[in-house]
């Protein structure tokens, strides 16, 4: 089902390992030859069996004539594999190799079922070898007889290898990934160790920054196919040593050797794998892997046609091949033919600049299989839609007429889009031999190079040990060199020369395979030096002026340069320095060489010389600007005057000061304006303060040093009675200093004037003299301060919330500068414990200028009927004035019953009732009084009973509006007439009222 997302469950990890491939190669080789003689080795059993049916090899005729087209570009360079020797580690011997290795920027690493083997990527010569059980070994496992399928790769954004096997054992196969620590094989791997839990065969590897992905078959312990099963390593754990991953199960039947591909990506974020599914239908499908490193998501897609129409599925010993060099064939007259494998994608595709590479070995034609051959198929991203493709075969072959006939491919991809399709080419009339086909970026579309046989067969191969299966493959591999992203390689097998006649089938006859490198470079780099150093020559011996040589970028193949000196003001006939010319070599993948020239020491006395070098030729790279450089020999012969000056001036010329045999020198002393030149001293003597010294007739080295004083200058700073300046009196301060005063009062006292160099300034407490470079004075006067008092306050208290009891504040006059006041409340009838009042303390400050201020008291309102209430704001001290009344009376006037006093002073006492007569629930009074005195408002029936209070307490002169209502009293009067009686002033005034309820 398209888009169907795939279930995942954690991988489980058996084991994990660092090992050293050297040390491991070292120890391996201390150990000596396996005590085990060898014995034959097959692999997998028949478990990657196509799902498709094969075709049957048809003896109809050619298709037609092969157009020739256009020549590949031939190898830059090629040099023998990995070959057919016994694993080191046990002397097995093993068919078939599954042809495989990878190219990093100095090294190359082929895998193979034997062995590991490093190769430098110079010269192809071998740096290690090493048994593939002894290498994963350490990782826990031990079906090292089961390790099958090496894939290696590089990742060139990590600069990293992987390296995956898997183990075969029944019901029970391990999947084993390998990072390196470095971008060298022979040095330090992450070894991890996933148990699948199910018998596995045939892993196809590919990456991204994310993730290592490893796609494998699945199989019942029976040996038939089960489903594909993914395991998705996080990448960036791996790197660090840590092994974690999921497994992707998928679909029965599906995914019958799924190919993650390799992802030519610093960023991409999306893996895809694909699976050829049908042949005749040319039909395959496009899977993608997203999510993080930590958490992927695998989804399946759906089915989609290659264009260009279907092939034949091959399978079986069908590639043709000539008779041995000498002997004779087990099969008899016609040589026994090579098994061919499947359709398959059986190489990691190559996933670049937004679109998938991938090669298949396919049969040709359609119709009845009479050759095969290799496709290529260029896919879009991310539909998987097809977007170019191409065959390499030759239509005319069949198995006996001589045709060329073409398998185990892989595509590599370059950085502007060039590609090599590398494979094994078979012929019944040639052994088995190694080539590839090129693309370049601006080919024709669904057109690829003719055929290059880089390696050709040396003689016929047939091993089989007995199980009747010529095998040859798996695959093969081919990739981009990460030293310039431009040239191409490819490793491919081919039949080797044998080494005795017996083509027996029971085990190691006289058959040899073996697999060869080719590279085929891109451009070459441009090769230019770097400045010339500039040094002394010494006095004598060899001075050596070394030149950087550098390359454009690294290169596949080694960098020779070619280079020759030529005198300047330097000659070779004064022996000056010494000729040079010849080569270096800068090796592949390095950026960069060195050329030595050798200077000659001498006591000469003579001006600086200069000598050139040019890059006059180069192998595999073209000489570009700058392509010479110059060296200059310093003239150490001179005498030396060292010129230093100490801080507050300067000396010219300063430093070390060239002076030629019997020359002279002169050095002018100067100071700043601060300073003035204390000493200058010549050869640690004194010359005295000289503002110039001259040196003659100089005949050795010498040192002249200059010192400086710092001027100074006085301030000072006085104070009259009253105060003080601090500091005072003759302060002495260093020129370009600043310099602070303060200024201090007496508590009663304010600064009366301030003063600075005979300039009466603003007043302020203090003053700074900055960058002094003069002298200066400073001084204050003192005058008394004003005289403060605070007045009384009275206030109603209100009913709730706070009142603010706002205390006046007056100064006899303003100060000149601020007058700072302490002051504080005193509890008298008013307690503020009891919450009549808020109690506080504080400074309060008046600003200069002002003369008054306001004391805020906060009082609490309540309904609570009591007596005016007192309390005390007293100021104990003040600071720039005198406190001549320091204690004001705050009253607070009781108003509960009684509303706020009205503006307007009565004349004569006054009481009448408001509103109607009769009232109901309440009823409201107005009260005149001309003075404030205690006042007493009560209500009485017509008994003489008491049975409310309106007011009782104090109340100040004013018209008052005091309501009285029902609902206060607890007794609740009734309906009737009532006495009001109002007593204040020494009089009583009585009225009547009705009361309606």
């Amino acid at each position: 089902m398209p888009g169907r997302v795939v279930a995942a469950r954690p991988a489980r990890l058996l084991g994990q390992a660092v090992v050293n491939f050297a040390y491991l190669a070292e120890q391996e080789e201390l150990s000596g030859p396996s005590p085990i003689s060898a014995r034959p080795r097959i692999f997998h059993r028949g478990l990657e069996d196509p799902l498709e049916p094969e075709a049957v090899l048809s003896t109809a005729g050619p298709q037609g004539p092969s157009a020739p087209s256009v020549a590949s570009p031939p190898a830059s360079a090629s040099f023998i594999g990995l070959d057919d020797i016994p694993m080191v580690d046990s002397s097995y011997i093993v068919i078939p190799p599954d042809t495989g290795g990878a190219v990093g920027l100095t090294k190359l690493m082929s895998g193979l079922n034997n062995n590991y083997r490093i190769f430098d990527k110079s010269d192809g010569s071998v740096i290690s070898t090493l048994g593939t059980a002894t290498f994963w070994a350490p990782s826990g496992e031990t079906a090292l007889n089961g390790l099958t399928d090496p894939r290696t790769l590089y990742d060139p954004y990590n600069n990293r290898w992987i390296a995956v096997m898997q183990t075969v054992t029944t019901g029970a196969g391990n999947i084993l990934v390998g990072v390196s620590h470095t971008s060298d094989p022979t040095g330090n791997w992450f070894l991890y160790r996933f148990a699948t839990g199910a018998t596995i065969d045939f892993p196809t590897v590919g990456f991204n920054k994310n993730w290592i992905v490893v796609a494998i078959n699945r199989y019942s312990n029976g040996g038939t196919f089960q489903r594909g099963i993914t395991l998705v390593v996080n990448y960036p754990l791996a790197l660090t040593g840590t092994g974690s991953g999921v497994i992707f199960t998928q679909q029965p039947t599906t995914h019958f050797v799924s190919s993650p591909c390799a992802t030519y990506s610093a960023t991409a974020e999306t893996l895809y794998v694909v699976t050829h599914l049908s042949s005749s239908g040319a039909t395959y499908t496009l899977d993608m892997i997203t999510g993080t490193a930590a958490s992927p998501s695998y989804t399946a897609g759906g089915s989609q046609t290659r264009t260009g129409g279907g092939w034949a599925q091959p399978g079986g010993q069908l590639l043709p091949q000539s008779a041995p060099n000498s002997g004779t064939s087990s099969c008899g007259a016609t040589p026994c033919a090579i098994e061919t494998q499947d359709a398959q994608v059986r190489s990691a595709p190559v996933c670049r600049d937004g679109y998938i590479y991938y090669t298949q070995t396919i049969g040709l034609p359609a119709s009845g299989l009479t050759h095969t051959g290799v496709q290529w198929t260029k896919l879009n991203t991310p539909s998987g839609g097809f977007v170019d493709g191409g065959r390499i075969e030759d239509a005319t072959a069949n198995s006996t007429n001589g045709g060329k006939w073409y398998a185990f491919p892989h595509i590599a991809v370059n950085s502007v889009s060039d590609f090599m399709v590398g494979y094994s080419q078979f012929s019944s009339a040639q052994h088995p031999s190694a080539g590839y086909s090129m693309r370049l970026a601006g080919d024709a579309a669904g057109t690829i190079r003719d055929p290059l046989i880089y390696k050709p067969g040396e003689d016929y191969y047939h091993k089989d040990f007995g199980s009747g299966r010529n095998r040859w493959g798996d695959f093969s591999q081919a990739q981009v060199d990460p030293s310039d992203d431009r040239s191409l390689w490819t490793v491919q097998e081919y039949g080797k020369f044998r080494v005795s006649t017996n083509d027996g089938t029971t085990g190691a006859n006289g058959s040899r395979w073996s697999t060869y490198w080719a590279n085929v470079a891109g451009p070459a780099p441009i090769v230019t030096i770097e400045s010339g150093q500039s040094q002394s020559e010494g006095d004598a011996g060899l001075t050596a002026f070394t030149f950087t040589v550098n390359l454009s970028t690294g290169y596949s193949l080694p960098v020779t340069i070619d280079y020759q000196t030529a005198d300047g003001t330097a000659t070779i006939a004064d022996n000056d320095y010494e000729a040079a010319s010849g080569s270096i070599t800068i090796p592949a993948g390095e950026t960069s060489g060195v050329i030595t020239v050798n200077a000659l020491g001498d006591t000469n006395n003579e001006s600086d010389e200069m000598f050139d070098i040019s890059l006059t030729f180069a192998t595999n790279g073209v000489i570009g600007s700058p392509g010479s450089s110059t060296g200059t020999i310093l003239n150490d012969d001179d005498f030396t005057i060292t010129a230093t000056a100490g801080s507050g001036g300067t000396i010219s010329p300063s430093g070390v000061v060239i002076v030629a045999p019997g020359g002279s020198q002169s050095f002018t002393i100067a100071h700043d304006a601060c300073h003035t030149i204390a000493d200058v001293l010549v050869d640690g003597v004194s010359a005295g303060a000289v503002t110039e010294y001259t040196f003659t007739n100089v005949s050795a080295n010498h040192t002249i040093a200059a010192s400086f004083t710092l001027i100074t200058y006085t301030i000072t700073a006085s104070a009259g009675d009253g105060g003080a300046i601090s500091p005072s009196g003759a302060v002495s301060v260093g020129c370009g200093s600043d310099q602070a005063f303060t200024i201090t009062t007496d508590p009663e006292n304010m600064i009366g004037s301030l003063v600075v160099d005979a300039v009466s300034l603003p007043i302020a407490e203090s003053h700074t003299f900055t960058n002094v470079t003069a002298p200066h004075s400073i001084s204050a006067s003192f005058q008394i301060g004003p005289r403060i008092t605070i007045g009384d306050l009275v206030l109603v208290e209100g009913n709730s919330g706070t009142t603010e009891f706002g205390f006046p504040v007056k100064l006899s006059g303003p100060a000149t500068m601020h007058v700072d006041l302490t002051w504080k409340t005193v509890d008298v009838t008013a307690v503020a414990s009891s919450g009549d009042y808020e109690a506080d303390s504080t400074v309060l400050s008046i600003d200069a200028g002002a003369t008054t201020a306001i004391i805020p008291v906060q009082v609490n309102g309540d309904l609570t009927p009591e007596d005016q209430e007192t309390f005390l704001v007293n100021l104990p001290g003040a600071m720039h004035g005198i406190v001549a009344d320091g204690e004001a009376v705050g009253m607070i006037i009781n108003d509960d019953g009684a509303t706020a006093v009205e503006s307007g002073i009565p004349a004569e006492l006054s009481f009448a009732i408001e509103g109607g007569n009769p009232g109901g629930g309440a009823v409201r009074f107005r009260l005149g009084l001309p003075s404030s005195g205690r006042v007493a408002l009560h209500v009485y029936d017509v008994a003489g009973r008491l049975v409310g209070r309106a007011v009782d307490g104090i109340l100040p002169a004013g018209s008052h509006g005091v309501s009285w209502s029902v609902q206060r009293e607890g007794a609740h009067p009734a309906s009737g007439v009532y006495f009001v009686r109002f007593a204040a002033n020494g009089r009583t005034i009585t009225r009547r009222f009705v009361l309606l309820r």
